[in-house]
């Protein structure tokens, strides 16, 4: 406990801020209410800037669920704590209208969609500015229709992908 504290402390001095993850299966409503208690006391506890929730593959069975975990959040943290969601892209996707204007941005995590993950959100009427591509930092991969996918990757193979598709590589300061 008190590591956390040191490490949110010397972020808050560096002027960053301190967002941790949580993954959470939310389909009980007692469970989601203590959980969202507990995390807001969390928070405060740890001067935490807000809470990146995983929500995984989002299904028409979960949503309801999660939507109300999100608005219990939001209603708990206020305003000035960003809440962000994080999902895992999929051949479809749920409608977000239910809880998106309760989340300060969405990190998409790119998986097996057939069409651009930033264009599956566009087409669900999130705004643009509420989109976060996010890209795995734990050295493997995942192809678009490739069932194999999740596979190791190397910084060569990073640099020759990078070479071979023209992209551009930018690092965000902020």
């Amino acid at each position: 406990k008190s590591d956390l504290a040191c490490l949110v402390n010397e972020a808050h001095q560096r002027k960053m801020q301190v967002v941790p993850l949580l993954k959470v299966q939310v389909s009980d409503a007692a469970i989601r209410n203590m959980l969202g208690t507990r995390l807001v006391y969390f928070m405060k506890q740890y001067h935490l800037d807000g809470v990146t929730i995983d929500i995984g593959d989002l299904s028409k069975q979960n949503i309801d669920a999660v939507a109300e975990f999100i608005r219990l959040i939001r209603k708990k943290v206020g305003c000035n704590k960003t809440v962000a969601v994080t999902v895992k892209t999929c051949g479809h996707m749920s409608d977000f209208s239910g809880f998106s204007h309760f989340v300060d941005y969405f990190v998409i995590l790119p998986g097996s969609a057939s069409i651009p993950a930033a264009d599956l959100f566009l087409n669900l009427k999130i705004p643009k500015n509420k989109i976060v591509i996010g890209m795995s930092l734990f050295a493997r991969y995942t192809k678009m229709g490739d069932p194999a996918g999740n596979m190791n990757i190397t910084a060569e193979d990073i640099e020759t992908l990078l070479q071979q598709y023209t992209a551009a590589v930018r690092f965000d300061p902020v």
